[in-house]
């Protein structure tokens, strides 16, 4: 065990000094290219969550604040029945091009939870990405409570929901 150790080191050694002897050294006016870097510089990539957070990390309370002002929005205009506003005000163009108007309805009305609210109680805040998931509890009138999940993302400026979750959420007949 300790001869293939004295191998390895030695390999690696020797390999190091092959490539210092092919290293040609520039002169002191032209750039040195070192082996392992790129030519080019590379772009900075963007960054993916607001700046300061880590992959998943709490945000701080103003952004908490923004974006369950739009969850609250929302839950208003359903309160108001208020469709199309909830539909095009606060849903991210993604969940407009994959849900019709006409199905988001049918799914509110069908959400005791959603239109009947009277509050929503935020649990926690996090981001994968340019993602923001918001975790918190629908409170409905005669206790019917239920568990909602959002997903938020940023559209010009403007947080949007792209997707919305809801659990222990009873379903009723479609409201007129």
């Amino acid at each position: 065990m300790q001869l293939k150790a004295i191998f390895s080191g030695l390999f690696i050694f020797l390999l190091g000094n092959y490539a210092i002897a092919q290293t040609k050294v520039p002169p002191s006016n032209e750039p040195a290219i070192i082996v392992g870097q790129p030519l080019e510089e590379t772009p900075t990539p963007e960054p993916i969550a607001p700046e300061g957070f880590e992959k998943t990390h709490l945000v701080d309370v103003s952004q908490n604040d923004a974006l369950k002002a739009v969850i609250l929005a929302q839950l208003d205009a359903f309160r108001n029945q208020d469709y199309s506003k909830a539909y095009y005000a606060y849903t991210s163009s993604d969940f407009q091009n994959t849900v019709p108007l006409e199905t988001f309805k049918i799914f509110v009305r069908k959400s005791p939870a959603l239109y009947k609210n009277h509050s929503f109680v935020l649990q926690s805040v996090s981001f994968a990405g340019v993602v923001a998931t918001v975790k918190g509890t629908l409170k409905g009138n005669n206790d019917q409570d239920a568990q909602a999940e959002y997903q938020l993302i940023q559209e010009n400026g403007n947080w949007k929901i792209r997707k919305m979750e809801l659990f222990g959420a009873p379903m009723s007949q479609e409201k007129k």
